[in-house]
């Protein structure tokens, strides 16, 4: 059974907070994550959680409006129960994925 590892963000806060070339740097960054992961047997679904067409690809309702540690806890157990990941990775602090 392979391990699947489930990684969520919201792009909204990302863009928000660094300029273009340091998100390509991020992107970039985070491809070769998941090739690495790839490369060892590991499954990495990297999701932004405001994205419409990622979340409905996945069959779960995206985060609209403002995003509060409410809507991210509600979006992250839609997604669990659908992918049954191994681990949770939040990619980024509070002021990316708010937690509390």
């Amino acid at each position: 059974m392979q391990t699947i590892k489930l990684s969520v963000t919201l792009n909204r806060r990302l863009e928000h907070k660094y300029q273009a070339l340091a998100l390509q740097q991020i992107h970039n960054a985070v491809k070769r994550w998941i090739a690495a992961d790839a490369n060892r047997g590991i499954r990495n679904i990297h999701v932004a959680l405001d994205d419409p067409a990622a979340m409905q690809a996945l069959g779960v309702t995206p985060v609209s409006g403002q995003a509060t540690a409410t809507k991210i806890k509600r979006a992250i157990d839609e997604l669990w129960r659908r992918l049954s990941p191994d681990y949770l990775v939040l990619f980024g602090g509070d002021d990316i994925i708010p937690m509390f």
